[in-house]
């Protein structure tokens, strides 16, 4: 706005001056004077307009243009072996709870029932698709923490006590969502003096729970793959987990 006043002003002040050259021509008769007087106030004019050092207000801005079209998607990476979890963690005798049931049969119409120390571990993939559809849970328990500390054992376990009068038992079931440890003792003869259970100290257990489902179930049991050597079944997972 202020450039436009300006301009305004720098030719009305321009057409003043013509008019006196004007005048002073008719009495001068001096047309060459005329014309320098011309050109010197055009120059003036066109100074003053082109130092107007400030900017114009800034104009609307445009509207965005249309994205693109997205790139073509990429190569799906390799998948995993998801059809095996592994769990392995150790148990104190502060751990396992007191008390719970653990029965099984012993004739097609009897069966015995044992008071137990369980500890409830949890495991997320045993859902109850995987119940239904008969996924393979395979529990393992170190045997031999001093001696062969890598040396792992099916469960059920039993060992057999010192004086050859009971059994100690560390058994497991399924349930949605998790497995249930059991540890109780059975006597050998009728006269054995046990231990009280809900407050034996127990030893401290090392366990590894392996649970397969799908393609990879198939797999092992068509592999014939014995399932209480845990080497075997590690060999196999390996083996397999590589040719994916």
């Amino acid at each position: 706005m202020l450039f436009f006043f300006r301009l305004f002003f720098l030719l009305c002040l321009l057409f003043y001056e013509l008019k006196n050259i004007t005048l002073i021509i008719k009495k001068e008769k001096d047309m060459k004077t005329m014309t320098k007087i011309a050109f010197a106030m055009l120059a003036m004019m066109l100074t003053f307009t082109s130092c107007d050092p400030e900017d114009g207000i800034d104009g609307i801005d445009g509207i965005d243009g249309i994205d693109g079209k997205n790139g073509e998607q990429g190569i799906p990476g390799q998948n995993g072996n998801a059809n095996v979890n592994v769990d392995v963690f150790e148990l104190k005798s502060t751990d396992w709870q007191w008390n719970s049931f653990y029965g099984f049969s012993t004739s097609p119409s009897s069966f015995t029932e044992y008071y137990t120390r369980f500890y409830d571990r949890n495991i997320p993939s045993l859902t109850e698709d995987f119940i239904t559809k008969e996924g393979i849970v395979l529990v393992y328990m170190q045997n031999s923490p001093l001696s062969s500390p890598l040396s792992y054992t099916p469960l059920p376990f039993v060992i057999l006590n010192a004086d050859q009068e009971y059994e100690y038992h560390y058994r497991y079931e399924i349930r949605k969502g998790k497995l249930r440890f059991h540890f109780f003792l059975s006597a050998l003869r009728n006269n054995a003096v046990l231990p009280q259970l809900s407050t034996y100290n127990m030893p401290t257990a090392k366990f590894k729970v392996v649970v397969l489902t799908g393609t990879m179930k198939t797999d092992l049991t068509a592999a014939k793959i014995d399932i209480n050597n845990l080497e075997a079944v590690h060999k196999f997972l390996k083996s397999a987990d590589k040719n994916k």
